[in-house]
């Protein structure tokens, strides 16, 4: 398509919901892998291209102003997300052993020797989720309030490495 039908502003747009789309395909069970960081460099490429910034200059400022999530913070969504719609397949720490703690609230991780079993999407979403805060944790059971928080938190921190 000819560059003088489109304006750059919509040509940018487009740019970025493509990489969007397609990155959160799938991102649940690829999204901690180690080579996730490859994937974030070439969304703050991207993010430099269409602001015009300079090539050393830092994207975690902009992620912030334009609420756009990074790759990190897209697959904490999305595995939060998982474990918030099937909530019924997880037990919390209360309701396997009863004793009233601080953590009790939380959902329970299965013993497991395997690093594979770790970083799968039986483990790892419990993890996350747990990591949280109780600000956005207090609202599990309405998922409109919980997504809001999560989202307003996870922009609020802009997580740029995936270190859990």
């Amino acid at each position: 398509m000819p560059s003088y039908i489109l304006n750059n502003g919509f040509f940018n747009a487009c740019l970025f919901c493509s990489l969007s789309l397609n990155s959160q395909i799938g991102l649940i069970f690829w999204g901690n892998q180690h080579n996730v960081n490859k994937v974030l460099i070439f969304q703050k490429r991207i993010l430099t291209i269409m602001l015009g910034l300079g090539c050393r200059s830092s994207c975690r400022a902009w992620f912030k102003q334009l609420d756009i999530l990074t790759i990190p913070c897209l697959y904490i969504y999305s595995v939060v997300m998982f474990v918030i719609c099937n909530s019924s397949y997880f037990k919390t720490n209360f309701s396997v052993h009863s004793i009233h703690t601080r953590q009790k609230n939380n959902f329970h991780k299965p013993l497991v020797k395997f690093t594979l079993i770790q970083r799968g999407i039986t483990y790892s979403p419990i993890r996350v989720f747990n990591k949280l805060p109780l600000e956005v944790t207090q609202f599990q059971h309405d998922k409109m309030q919980f997504k809001n928080a999560l989202k307003k938190y996870l922009i609020m921190f802009c997580i740029l490495r995936m270190n859990f």
